[in-house]
């Protein structure tokens, strides 16, 4: 399994707790398959049950990130919001191979207008 080496700006995090943190993916094996050759560390699950399982167990794990397709990620949105309470794995909602049903860039937006006040992306 490749290890990603987390830099910022450049320059290597000197800590050696972040040192050897990888990125992850968890979702159906057909969605995310093609991470592993990346050097990703694949979860599989099916269904909801199953990923609100296996995201307990693998919080615990040395990721950087975990990337949730957008489909599982309506599913099991109060326990992302939970997940986000921490520092890692920082959690990133992508778009599903079939492409974005638009749920991430709600979250965003909703986000925005929470700390803005106002929604930034509309159009006058």
């Amino acid at each position: 399994m490749l290890r990603w080496k987390i830099e910022y700006s450049g320059f290597p995090i000197l800590d050696s707790r972040f040192q050897n943190m990888q990125i992850g993916i968890i979702g159906k094996k057909e969605a995310i398959i093609g991470f592993r050759a990346l050097g990703v560390k694949t979860y599989f699950v099916q269904n909801q049950e199953e990923a609100e399982e296996k995201i307990e167990e693998i919080a615990k794990d040395d990721l950087a990130v975990l990337f949730i397709p957008e489909s599982l990620a309506r599913e099991i949105y109060p326990l992302i919001q939970k997940l986000n309470e921490r520092t890692f794995p920082a959690i990133t909602i992508i778009p599903d191979p079939s492409g974005s049903s638009g749920f991430a860039s709600q979250i965003i937006r909703d986000a925005m207008l929470r700390a803005v006040g106002t929604d930034v992306t509309k159009n006058s």
